[in-house]
């Protein structure tokens, strides 16, 4: 079940995303950056790996840092809530 705040893509939906951009060897180091986002246990820290991935990736893939750039509101809602509602 896709399950977020606001409209738009989430998180699965945004990884195949970046699979059919990219195709499946070129995605999984990408896809494996981004799900360090959902690592952090912070809103904030949430928030500064948001920005840190999206400025990394930006040189090699910046097809994918605008889509991560236009996709924040939607990736990073979830932060919102509080941490006990914080799902995988």
């Amino acid at each position: 079940m896709c399950t977020q705040l606001t409209v738009g893509v989430c998180r699965v939906h945004f990884a195949r995303n970046i699979t059919q951009k990219l195709g499946s060897a070129r995605s999984k180091p990408v896809n494996a950056l981004i799900s360090t986002i959902f690592a952090q246990t912070t809103t904030e820290a949430v928030t500064a790996q948001y920005k840190a991935v999206t400025d990394s990736l930006r040189g090699s893939f910046p097809e994918i840092a605008a889509m991560l750039e236009a996709a924040e509101p939607d990736m990073t809602g979830f932060a919102a809530l509080p941490r006990e509602h914080w799902q995988k």
